[in-house]
């Protein structure tokens, strides 16, 4: 085969790939929702209606059309990564008898499908979205799904006193240089391949010292790392700008609010509602919208409940509230040391800021004068202390925006306890 046939041969193939890529990722990100087996999927959807299905091997997912109340018609299997990796390596083969082309080759491998891949899903996934959802990559190539978070300044927040700071929130200022947005990850972590990634219906990492779950984040490559207590309050006080506080799975597997909005379990054996085992937490996202930070499908999912999460940038050291100066990439011995000893109430609304520095109430260490989140308070004063936030499957009432957990040394692991990624570009 002449290399310019070689190519033609490439080019059709990533042609084809894309069109594939689209088809599979708009039925699996927004127009199809996954079920996990194909009585699941036919009895969700009416008859013409269309449904997901994963796959196995060389197939990523299957899509059938309901044809009956027992019967399904495939209309399309969309190919796994794999698939496409045997296809690039096929049409790369075609051109090893061109000895000249070797040049070529490493440029048309830098325009594979792989790559063509990731453009279209991040182009997908924010045309879906209005530009509030975005995708980021690891270093082994596993998408991450994150929320674009716009810049906000504190007076501008209903109920906010100046008095308790102004200008942009700090979450928005990394290392002292003013950032347009934040990007924070949509889903509570998982693990794959020894990378901490972002994604939806994936069991949430658990069981994970606060060093590990930091390891884990930034094995994902450059740009990943835990998400922090700035990252935390900034959300939370847009949502209760806006008026709404989320709901999460607070009841092992349901909203101990409205017992009828429950998620996926990670063990869909088990019963909803009877305690306790890490098969209650639910998988990633697989809740309501009412789950969500906006209340919206493209809002931040489990917020509230599911599985605590380790926070950076704060620590208590023998009571003593220490904090990172902003956003941005601090050690711990960079934190700045306020002085300030809180007293953590139960609920977390009930904690005094009389005396408190403005930076501990706009890191809701302590309540501001604005409208204060639900969620329980929790604190031990010996040694150090690092935060978690938000509750877990079985708090109940004492899950929410403003749940704050000072209480447990870094090296602590529970089936209960978790964490989630940021990226700074």
């Amino acid at each position: 085969m002449s290399y310019e046939s070689a190519v033609a041969q490439l080019e059709q193939t990533n042609a084809t790939l894309v069109q594939e890529v689209v088809r599979a990722r708009d039925a699996i990100m927004g127009l199809n929702r996954m079920y996990a087996t194909i009585t699941e999927g036919r009895t969700a959807v009416k008859n013409g209606e269309y449904f997901t299905v994963p796959g196995s091997g060389m197939v990523y997912a299957t899509l059938y059309k309901k044809t009956g109340s027992t019967t399904q018609q495939t209309v399309a299997e969309f190919p796994s990564r794999s698939a496409y990796d045997n296809l690039v390596t096929q049409a790369n083969a075609a051109t090893s008898t061109a000895q000249q082309a070797k040049n070529d080759v490493t440029t048309i491998k830098q325009k594979s499908p792989s790559i063509l891949k990731r453009d279209l899903l991040r182009d997908s996934v924010e045309a879906q979205s209005g530009g509030r959802n975005t995708v980021r990559y690891t270093a082994k190539g596993e998408p991450c799904y994150f929320y674009v978070f716009p810049k906000y300044n504190l007076e501008d927040l209903p109920g906010w006193s100046s008095a308790d700071g102004t200008g942009p929130h700090p979450a928005f200022i990394q290392n002292e240089v003013e950032k347009g947005y934040i990007l924070y990850g949509m889903y509570q972590a998982a693990e794959i391949a020894g990378e901490a990634v972002s994604q939806p219906y994936m069991a949430p990492r658990h069981t994970i010292s606060y060093d590990n779950a930091l390891a884990l984040c930034r094995a994902s490559g450059a740009g990943f790392d835990i998400a922090g207590g700035w990252d935390w309050a900034a959300i939370a006080l847009w949502s209760m700008a806006n008026g709404f506080q989320p709901r999460g799975n607070s009841a092992h597997g349901r909203s101990h609010e409205k017992l009828w909005e429950t998620g996926r379990l990670v063990d869909p054996s088990l019963p909803l509602g009877v305690p306790d085992a890490a098969g209650k937490n639910t998988l990633t996202g697989s809740g309501p919208n009412s789950w969500r930070h906006d209340n919206s499908p493209h809002g931040i999912a489990d917020l509230a409940g599911n599985v605590w999460e380790w926070n950076s940038g704060f620590k208590l050291i023998d009571g003593v509230a220490h904090i990172a100066p902003d956003n941005g990439t601090y050690t711990e011995s960079q934190y700045l040391n306020t002085s300030f000893s809180p007293a953590i109430a139960n609920p977390w609304s009930n904690t005094s800021a009389v005396g408190a520095p403005n930076i501990l109430k706009q890191a809701l260490i302590v309540p501001s004068a604005m409208a204060k989140p639900v969620g329980g308070g929790y604190i031990n004063t010996e040694g150090e202390r690092l935060p978690i936030r938000g509750g877990n499957r079985h708090t109940g009432g004492y899950v929410g925006l403003g749940a704050l957990n000072l209480s447990y040394v870094r090296t602590f692991v529970g089936s209960s306890l978790g964490f989630r990624l940021t990226y700074r570009e």
